[in-house]
């Protein structure tokens, strides 16, 4: 029993690509190493940019917490 349930296994396997692929490409070349435009922006605007999405994302959690506790 143990034998047919390592073959089925070992079949899975090798059946399974080994190298899973992006379904996007960026070249690498200057300017063009981000899926985004960085460049011809401000720094203070690009800060803000990404303090306002780790922000948004961080502040979840404890937006959750406060409404649940809230609800009581």
């Amino acid at each position: 029993m143990l034998q047919v349930a390592r073959s089925a296994a070992l079949r899975s396997a090798r059946m399974r690509p080994l190298v899973q692929t992006r379904g996007m490409h960026v070249d690498n070349i200057v300017g063009n190493n981000m899926p985004f435009k960085y460049q011809g922006v401000s720094k203070a605007a690009f800060a803000a940019k990404v303090f306002l999405f780790l922000g948004g994302g961080f502040s979840i959690p404890f937006a959750a917490s406060y409404y649940q506790l809230s609800k009581q």
